[in-house]
């Protein structure tokens, strides 16, 4: 019996979570369910450049495979036509809504969440594991949002895309640490699209009239508004 093939594995370097789907997979467009995440990280974020050149490796060591195997069955002339996915088309540059490049580098990770065992016939399912930033195991993990900052543990899958004759590599999702948790529904200034600016730090003001009694009372209804 073959023995399943051992796919190196990595952790990325810490990113900001866009659209993340780690607490429930996303059935819309495939009915097995998919936990996916996009993860925006800084160009010189520690450790980016070794991941980049650890897939760009890959991509090398499959394509040489291929086209080795495709040259051994007779087909040279495809061999000829298979080509290497771009780094820079799995570590997309980030755009805002006007197109403009924000700076920010993304890489996307997917998890599919049940299938059937070909050889059992068997249903099975999973979900990503959630860490937090201490490394303790989380058995019912907070709603994790948009914006939260956190490093993601992927499987790195060598592919060949007959169909696009492209050798290419993907990262498959299998765990997530959340350094920074953001909930659903909650943003901080960046998610709005603010950044910092020389004015007054209300932070200090804000706490107390928070802690203000009078703050925030009900107007009654006999006053005149």
């Amino acid at each position: 019996m073959a023995n399943k093939p051992n796919f190196p594995k990595a952790v990325t370097p810490r990113g900001t979570g866009i659209y993340p789907r780690l607490n429930s997979p996303d059935t819309k467009y495939n009915k097995a369910g998919v936990y996916e995440v996009k993860l925006a990280m800084e160009p010189d974020e520690a450790g980016l450049d070794k991941l980049q050149q650890k897939v760009s490796d890959l991509i090398d060591a499959k394509y040489d495979e291929v086209v080795a195997e495709l040259n051994a069955n007779g087909k040279a002339g495809l061999a000829k036509k298979v080509t290497k996915r771009d780094l820079a088309e799995i570590f997309k540059p980030e755009e805002d809504d006007e197109g403009n490049e924000t700076g920010r580098i993304i890489i996307k990770a997917k998890m599919t969440a049940s299938g059937t065992n070909a050889k059992t016939g068997k249903p099975w399912t999973r979900k990503p594991n959630i860490f937090d930033a201490k490394g303790n195991l989380l058995k019912n993990p907070p709603l994790i949002g948009g914006g939260s900052v956190m490093k993601l543990s992927v499987e790195l899958f060598p592919y060949y895309a007959a169909n696009d004759k492209e050798v290419g590599v993907s990262f498959r999702l299998e765990a997530a640490q959340i350094i920074k948790l953001v909930s659903f529904g909650a943003r901080d200034a960046a998610g709005y699209g603010f950044g910092e600016e020389d004015g007054d730090d209300l932070s200090s003001a804000d706490e107390e009239f928070g802690a203000d009694t009078g703050a925030g009372d009900d107007v009654d209804e006999d006053d005149d508004l």
